[in-house]
């Protein structure tokens, strides 16, 4: 169940998306957030409930435990055991499932219209009546010590992980959302219903509905199996800022036996204000989608020199005052990672001046337009994208004004965010995976 972590912006800027649908709000008296995207479903809706915890909210001793805590929600209730609870999930539910990050924990359902009652009173159910009994914490220990071991986590967030262990000193985003093998080993009962009692309520959440279904009516369903469930005073864990442009960059050599390429990823960390409206995300996302077009990285390095056999970028933020921008390529073989190293921040280096063009702009534009118009066929993708929106914190109104923002960035918009996240000062990590059996030309 431990999924990589949804970047917020790798979705966020699907403005198009959202250009012929209309986003509605409404928020209950104990505090539920419910979002609504009504469109066309052929009788189905997507929905979930989206809880604000994850492992970065765990005990210092304990992480994992929100993660921990997910696998205990599809065990039994007060009201229902175990095989009761997943034989009415499994009658009502097209596919369900659920997943814990740093900052999130999603349970997930499509559901024909007519069984979205059944399956709604099933998750009220869920928040407030979890039953944690020691044998099946017992029984799902060994079942995510095995998920552990068993190195099921995708190579990306083996990546993704190594780069956050010398990027947080302060916080648990050093730290894997499973948790390590002696925390998992260290929760116990009490530790998991304290979680559960602490994060599991109304004012901690957010229902999303996309489909065949209207505002009104789910704000009647919500209010039928979720009204009567009471708030409670939260308090969460305090994210201490970190260090940014220390000067100082890290170089980590790793090993992984996932990796069959000798992968190179250059990171950058910068202030998390740049980022701080709609629009500035939009600007980085349309940033990095040039810099890694055919016309840039991929032509200069993979076609012309034949340096990299693919490479990709990527935005992530999290709580607190730092965001990270990670470039992550394949080398060819025999190519050693320092030509590779060199060519690229050369590209960086020239690229506002060298290589950025309106052209270039508007075929990025022109590309997420394509993409957007494509995405408008799955409601389910709607449904994904709306919950990375609110993991970002962006707002009904942003979330309903996206295409103009995304029309409305410029060149300039573009050339001063560069400056902004690839100042030299603000590459801080270089790391270079290797396969098990290779080493470095």
């Amino acid at each position: 169940m431990v999924k990589r972590l949804l970047l917020i912006l790798g979705l966020v800027f699907q403005s198009h998306l959202f250009a012929s649908l209309e986003v509605h709000e409404h928020t209950l008296r104990n505090g539920l957030r419910i979002i609504v995207v009504p469109t066309n479903a052929n009788g189905r809706v997507y929905w979930g409930i989206l809880y604000k915890v994850g492992s970065v909210d765990d005990p210092e001793c304990k992480i994992g435990v929100s993660h921990f805590l997910e696998h205990m929600m599809f065990y039994r209730t007060d009201n229902m055991s175990k095989e009761s609870l997943c034989d009415r999930l499994g009658k009502c539910c097209i596919s369900y499932g659920a997943y814990t990050n740093t900052d999130w924990t999603l349970y997930h359902h499509a559901v024909k219209k007519e069984f979205l009652h059944e399956n709604m009173q099933i998750e009220a159910d869920r928040m407030q009546n979890l039953k944690i009994t020691d044998d099946d914490i017992e029984k799902e220990r060994k079942v995510i010590l095995e998920e552990k071991t068993r190195g099921v986590t995708p190579i990306n967030s083996h990546m993704e992980g190594a780069v956050r262990h010398v990027m947080y000193l302060y916080s648990n985003y050093a730290y894997p959302t499973i948790g390590h093998k002696h925390h998992i080993e260290r929760i116990s009962r009490r530790s998991i219903i304290k979680h559960y009692k602490k994060y599991y309520v109304p004012n901690n959440a957010t229902l999303i509905f996309v489909g065949d279904i209207q505002k009104n009516e789910a704000i009647e369903l919500a209010e039928k199996y979720f009204g009567p469930i009471p708030s409670k005073e939260l308090t969460r864990r305090e994210i201490v800022d970190e260090p940014i442009n220390t000067g100082i960059t890290s170089v980590v050599e790793k090993s992984i036996p996932e990796i069959k390429i000798q992968t190179l990823e250059v990171t950058y960390t910068f202030d998390k204000s740049i980022l701080a409206t709609l629009k500035d995300c939009n600007v980085a996302a349309l940033l990095t989608g040039i810099l890694f077009s055919p016309t840039v990285v991929s032509k200069i390095m993979k076609d012309e020199k034949k340096l990299i056999s693919g490479g990709n970028v990527s935005i992530v933020t999290y709580r607190g005052n730092i965001a990270l921008c990670s470039v992550s390529m394949q080398l060819r073989g025999g190519i050693s990672r320092h030509v590779v190293e060199e060519e690229f921040l050369k590209i960086v280096q020239d690229f506002c001046n060298k290589f950025l063009t309106e052209e270039l702009l508007i075929n990025e534009k022109e590309k997420k337009k394509n993409f957007w118009k494509f995405l408008m066929d799955s409601p389910e993708a709607i449904f994904y994208d709306i919950a990375d929106a609110v993991k970002g914190g962006f707002t009904v109104c942003d979330m309903n004004n996206r295409a103009k923002i995304v029309a409305s960035i410029t060149l300039d918009d573009i050339k001063s965010t560069a400056f902004k996240i690839f100042k030299k000062e603000n590459l801080t990590h270089k790391v270079y995976y290797t396969p098990v059996s290779c080493s470095e030309p």
